[in-house]
């Protein structure tokens, strides 16, 4: 899917080492409205090939950022493969420098934030601290929460917070690594049940190797710790007032899929969707989840948007 148009933001003026890359999806037909879509950790938007040419098909215009580390926006220069943020707070700015120097002038209303995972995690931050740019948002399964299994939860926050401490947040954390053959197993997957779109998954960064991404590092994984407490205080989630639609996975093996209802309770107006038989990856996920995901997607817009 060639976007129609793809360049860079510099959102430091003096240092042209750091880029943002983003794409823009035009609708060829009349346009219903706006859609920016968020991809998870490791992600790029040459993954959502299929979720885009689906949202065009619905008459919205698409936008897209790379999150910084990730896709062909800037890495680590000492290790290009390691998920690494120096702060949640930096994703933000990110993303709102997207907002004001792209969307804000260039996008119709109305507007829909629809993002995946730590992309979901980073939207519902974006909506409590910037609120009324977007007049709804969609995700699926969001990272409210994540699972530490096998792994005792304190482990998980003494092993981040020591490791950045000791000056290694810069390197993989236990058990993370660079893109391997472990990450082409189907079988082994925490993905999708799908065996034709992890394969897609697979060839996007086997095909572009500058587009792959490996594990998580310790200062990621810290970071991502404090986040979380933040997102789910209540007196913190209770202040998203734009309408949330949380697409979850019952079998879900990588964020905590009880936490999307814990904090929907928290939201005015949020709501909850569960989907049987599916993975992590809604949006790589087979016809039948797909069915069901564009549906709810649909009749959430028609009763917020389009009544």
């Amino acid at each position: 899917m060639i976007p129609s148009e793809c360049g860079y933001l510099y959102p430091e003026p003096l240092n042209h080492t750091l880029r943002l890359r983003y794409g823009y999806w035009r609708c060829k037909s009349e346009r219903r409205g706006t859609v920016v879509l968020q991809a998870g950790r490791t992600e790029c938007f040459e993954k959502y090939h299929e979720t885009i040419e689906t949202l065009l098909n619905k008459r919205f215009d698409v936008w897209s950022l790379d999150w910084r580390g990730q896709g062909l926006s800037t890495r680590l220069p000492s290790h290009y493969q390691a998920g690494y943020i120096d702060s949640y707070e930096t994703y933000l700015r990110d993303f709102h420098y997207f907002v004001q120097t792209k969307l804000q002038t260039a996008t119709a209303e109305p507007r829909v934030l629809l993002a995946h995972s730590m992309g979901g995690h980073l939207a519902l931050r974006y909506l409590r601290e910037h609120q009324g740019f977007f007049q709804a948002c969609v995700l699926s399964a969001p990272m409210v929460d994540i699972v530490s299994a096998p792994f005792p939860r304190p482990l998980i926050w003494a092993l981040a917070f020591a490791g950045s401490w000791m000056g290694h947040g810069q390197k993989y954390a236990p058990t993370q690594h660079d893109f391997n053959d472990e990450d082409r197993n189907f079988l082994t997957n925490r993905l999708t049940t799908d065996p034709l779109r992890f394969q897609r998954g697979v060839d996007v960064f086997d095909n572009q190797p500058e587009l792959a991404v490996g594990g998580a590092t310790f200062r990621w994984m810290k970071e991502t710790l404090l986040s979380i407490s933040q997102l789910r205080r209540r007196e913190y989630a209770s202040n998203i007032k734009t309408p949330v639609l949380i697409l979850s996975s019952e079998d879900e093996t990588v964020v905590d899929s009880k936490s999307h209802q814990e904090i929907a309770k928290l939201m005015p107006f949020c709501q909850v969707v569960s989907i049987p038989e599916c993975k992590h990856e809604l949006l790589q996920e087979n016809d039948a989840v797909q069915t069901i995901f564009w549906s709810e997607f649909d009749t959430f817009l028609n009763k917020w948007l389009f009544p």
